[in-house]
């Protein structure tokens, strides 16, 4: 009987800490990410008025997270592409979708040639209903 209750306190002490490690681990990858985020810069280029132009909005995909340079980020890959064009950055690290009509209206011209929409991640990690 002893031996019993001896391995079963075993097993669950065993069990504790691998749930601390687990919990660790979590915690640890949230402050990576939030290191990560805010070390982003996000991707513009300015031009002529006339110039056609790219709206970028969204969340942290659309910011550039983890891209070592903004010229390295979606909106900035896209700029390098099609040399002449305009970028405008709107997009913000942890937006949700509900976030969108904030930043369409910030946005600095009534009509763009292209929009990059990074949107619904954070709506999902965070459980947001429809």
């Amino acid at each position: 009987m002893a031996v019993a209750r001896l391995a079963a306190t075993g097993v669950a002490a065993g069990a504790a800490t691998m749930l601390a490690l687990r919990i660790g681990a979590v915690a640890e990858r949230i402050r990576c990410g939030r290191a990560l985020a805010a070390c982003a810069r996000p991707y513009e280029r300015d031009g002529p008025e006339d110039a056609p132009a790219l709206l970028a909005v969204g969340d942290s995909l659309a910011v550039g997270v983890g891209a070592q340079l903004p010229e390295h980020s979606v909106p900035g890959r896209i700029a390098r592409a099609f040399g002449d064009v305009v970028v405008h950055h709107r997009a913000v690290c942890g937006a949700r979708v509900r976030d969108l009509h904030r930043q369409l209206a910030a946005a600095p011209r009534p009509r763009y040639a292209a929009m990059l929409v990074a949107a619904g991640a954070n709506d999902v990690l965070r459980g947001t209903r429809p």
